[in-house]
């Protein structure tokens, strides 16, 4: 029963459940405080830079976020089955 009090203690956090559901939780863990939910601030996530394809002609100006596994090279859909740094140059 140990290893269930951490995961009982975080659900108790979330404030969607029902009133009933965390007044067993309450039975269980012994507590009687109130639900307060420690926030910490995230840091904000931001996508990757969109670039021009490496293999596309730029008059096309295809943008992608998709970048080759070996060369770090931008690559669009049409372009991750045949990389040109992975494959050698060929």
């Amino acid at each position: 029963m140990s290893f269930l009090l951490p995961q009982i203690e975080r659900r108790r956090l979330l404030n969607s459940l029902p009133r009933q559901l965390t007044t067993s939780m309450d039975l269980v863990l012994a507590t009687t405080g109130p639900r307060v939910q420690q926030v910490t601030p995230a840091a904000p996530v931001s996508a990757p830079k969109r670039k021009r394809c490496a293999k596309c002609p730029s008059k096309a100006d295809k943008k992608t976020p998709v970048v080759c596994c070996k060369g770090d090279l931008p690559i669009c859909k049409d372009h991750t089955a045949y990389c040109f740094a992975c494959s050698g140059g060929r």
